[in-house]
């Protein structure tokens, strides 16, 4: 019984959610054109927000992949850290 309850909780909550993603998309083709103007106002901005998500992804992915491989880390950091040192000694 509580799968059924379950199951009809899941389509109401996925109905809901593409009736929202339909108006958004609705509300996009609407104002295409005011969209597009301030995009173009507001380009130097947009793209250090790229910049910035971009730069955001590479990092966490970096540290998610030290969490999950440290022992890599750890001799990739220890390989930078005897370069370090022999091009100090010459």
């Amino acid at each position: 019984m509580s799968d059924n309850n379950q199951k009809r909780d899941e389509v109401s909550t996925q109905s809901i959610v593409i009736l929202l993603i339909c108006f958004f998309i609705w509300g996009v083709a609407k104002n295409i054109d005011k969209i597009e103007s301030w995009a173009k106002a507001h380009w130097f901005i947009l793209s250090l927000a790229l910049a910035a998500i971009i730069w955001g992804a590479k990092s966490f992915l970096n540290w998610k992949l030290r969490m999950k491989h440290p022992e890599m880390y750890e001799r990739q950091m220890a390989l930078e850290k005897m370069k370090r040192k022999e091009k100090y000694d010459e």
